[in-house]
């Protein structure tokens, strides 16, 4: 282990970089698989219904919070599998260096769909109250992933809006954009997750900083507007490495963090939890008001409730474009399309999983 690694290790501050890489590893974690099918489930059923899914026009999609690139993908190859017609990404995220990274997974796809035809991805803070996108620009169908949470960063908004009750200004503000950002007979799908998960609400909630209900707040919040937010449920599987009882006890203590060996389960195993916590500090916050045995102890608690792994509880949210055209009727058709996802879950859920052994 690096000395700067082996640091942060002991102190208890995992590098946030490192411990999402492991959240990400398709070999133990559900939720990138499943949401890429559901996607792709979801965007072939509004083909059915004539919701902007044809061959005759340029599609645009606008990805909030686009990241590394990962749902960018995602993204692209489940809209290029239901739309033959030309298409026009937009990507936005905080972060220039995931802006870079985005680019260039844009880039590679360019070479394998020519229908790409134009990518553009903008770095900008999707919750400082400017458009999503630059002015005369909107898109047929926006994905905003996983992201919400990110506008609860302590050292970003020392007021703490997460204990502000909902809606507040700033949520309001971000889906009055989205809204926006939309053409007519426009959807954007926000992937979130929800209450009575052991992510958000066992863990996060009780421990850390993390955003415990943002599916409920987008509810709250697009309720407030008068928008119309379709929903759906979904989980997904955590799985977690098995650890000898006592290495489970020996991680009640940083101190034995030193001990912990590079790529070890131990290691792996902390980092997801750090990963869930969220906030800077994360485990020596933890451990500093006393309350680091507990939390192993309920994320061993949890783990024996499941069979070895943690629910990620997570809603599918549809908001529509307050502009309509009358050519369909989008509420009942993107109603129709959510229901289909849904009766489909259970062959979703066999790929997932046959996915995640091929990982």
């Amino acid at each position: 282990m690096k000395s700067g690694q082996e640091r942060k290790v002991i102190q208890g501050a995992f590098d946030y970089a490192e411990c999402f890489e492991s959240f990400l590893n398709p070999r133990f974690n559900e939720q990138k698989h499943r949401t890429a099918l559901e996607l792709s489930a979801l965007f072939a059923a509004f083909g059915k219904r004539a919701i902007h899914f044809n061959a005759d026009e340029i599609l645009s999609v606008l990805d909030v919070g686009c990241g590394q690139g990962t749902m960018a993908r995602f993204l692209v190859e489940a809209v290029s599998r239901n739309h033959k017609g030309d298409l026009v990404y937009y990507g936005t995220d905080y972060s220039e260096s995931f802006v870079e990274q985005t680019r260039e997974t844009m880039r590679e796809l360019a070479q394998k769909y020519p229908h790409l035809k134009k990518f553009e991805v903008f770095q900008g803070d999707a919750f400082a109250g400017k458009a999503l996108l630059p002015e005369g620009r909107r898109a047929a169908v926006a994905l905003v992933s996983h992201m919400f949470y990110h506008l609860y960063k302590p050292e970003d908004y020392p007021e703490r809006l997460i204990y502000v009750a909902p809606p507040n200004a700033v949520e309001l503000g971000f889906l009055q954009r989205l809204a926006a950002s939309l053409e007519p007979d426009g959807a954007a799908v926000c992937v979130h997750g929800s209450k009575k998960s052991d992510m958000f609400d066992r863990l996060s909630g009780s421990y850390g900083e993390a955003m415990p209900n943002a599916a409920e707040r987008i509810a709250q919040a697009a309720a407030a507007l008068k928008l119309t937010l379709l929903s759906i449920p979904t989980v997904s599987r955590l799985n977690y490495p098995e650890l000898p009882d006592a290495t489970w006890e020996r991680l009640k203590d940083l101190k034995n963090y030193r001990e912990l060996a590079a790529d070890s389960a131990a290691l792996r195993t902390m980092e997801l939890i750090s990963f869930a916590l969220y906030g800077a500090g994360g485990l020596r916050r933890v451990s500093d008001v006393g309350e680091l045995p507990k939390l192993i102890d309920e994320v061993r608690d949890i783990l024996k409730e499941n069979g070895g792994f943690i629910n990620i509880r997570a809603a599918i949210q549809v908001l529509l474009s307050p502009e309509r055209t009358g050519r369909i009727d989008l509420e009942k058709n993107v109603r129709e399309a959510l229901d289909e996802v849904l009766a489909a879950e259970p062959q979703i859920t066999a790929q997932t999983r046959a996915a995640m052994q091929g990982a």
